[in-house]
């Protein structure tokens, strides 16, 4: 386990306070953080005002040293946002609320766009409208399991004619990402029906397309913070067969909105059912963008605020 130096922690306190000359916190009354990086700014906190602290990752088993040092600030914060329970450390000494995350449907990667588009983006890529399209839209990340992904969906291919897509990116300081994508640039250069394809991150209308001209959707993660890209990909009405971790199990309702699996076997069963009915991805798609309109959207994620907002300051 690497340690904490007392550098880096000087260094780190240095940074947030050179933060602090640039923003004023003085005229709110609330003031939420997110994630661990800027949680060292409640050393401005003033009097009479609530700080939440909003993590937006799995903090269940952390390292000892990295707790430590997140603990020193947590005990000026009044409360903490997670989005699922089960990523609240036990020793946690604040009171804690969840709130799941949401999509914004007026998004330019949720925002209804003509099927001319669609199909258009499509044949840009290289892939055909006409051929049934499994995709999988996520940074390239041994996490989020490109290669189960793409071994499920040569299983399918010996029953089904179709194609593979991968959505994704990486950013230019992530070697790992670099390496996942090279690495699954090779293994499909020989493979016409596979397409890998490394957009830039506002290629917000190019993963809309992708997501409305898929047949089906795929998310094999092995760990998953949350995983919106299945919300999204159901705000479409699309089918989702995605991996039983974190917040894809939350999102998805198994046999009504898609399928949770547990191997690339199981997905490619699922994917195979589903390509098989037509009126089966019709059903679903249409529970999927249901559940989607009523538990995914902002409009629920800044009630829920509201609420915690209004609970912490009657407190006071």
């Amino acid at each position: 386990e690497e340690t904490i130096t007392s550098e880096e922690f000087v260094y780190y306190l240095k940074v947030v306070y050179e933060n602090l000359t640039k923003i004023d916190f003085s005229n709110y009354d609330v003031v939420i953080v997110h994630d661990p990086q800027p949680i060292g700014l409640v050393v401005n906190k003033e009097r009479g005002q609530r700080w939440i602290w909003r993590c937006h990752i799995d903090t269940s088993t952390p390292a000892p040293t990295a707790w430590d040092f997140v603990r020193k600030f947590l005990g000026s914060y009044d409360a903490a946002i997670f989005h699922l329970p089960e990523f609240v450390y036990e020793k946690m000494d604040l009171p804690v609320y969840i709130i799941q995350p949401s999509i914004d449907p007026l998004h330019p990667k949720n925002v209804e766009i003509p099927d001319e588009e669609v199909k258009d983006t499509l044949i840009k890529f290289g892939v055909d409208p006409e051929i049934p399209i499994i995709l999988q839209v996520s940074r390239f990340d041994r996490l989020k399991d490109p290669f189960g992904a793409l071994e499920a969906f040569k299983m399918v291919r010996k029953n089904f004619k179709c194609q593979m897509v991968f959505v994704g990116g990486y950013a230019p300081d992530d070697p790992e990402g670099e390496t996942v994508y090279k690495e699954l640039l090779n293994l499909t250069a020989e493979e016409k029906d596979v397409f890998v394809l490394n957009l830039p991150p506002d290629s917000h209308r190019e993963v809309n397309a992708f997501q409305r001209g898929a047949t089906v959707v795929i998310q094999k993660s092995i760990r998953e913070g949350f995983g919106l890209v299945v919300s999204e990909a159901m705000w479409k009405e699309k089918p989702v067969v995605g991996a039983n971790v974190g917040g894809i199990r939350r999102q998805i309702v198994h046999g009504i909105t898609g399928f949770l699996v547990e191997s690339a076997e199981g997905a490619a069963l699922r994917i195979k059912q589903l390509l098989s009915s037509d009126s089966l991805r019709k059903d679903m798609g249409y529970h999927a963008k249901e559940r989607v309109k009523h538990r995914y959207l902002i409009t629920r994620h800044l009630r829920d605020y509201l609420l915690i907002i209004h609970k912490i300051l009657s407190a006071s």
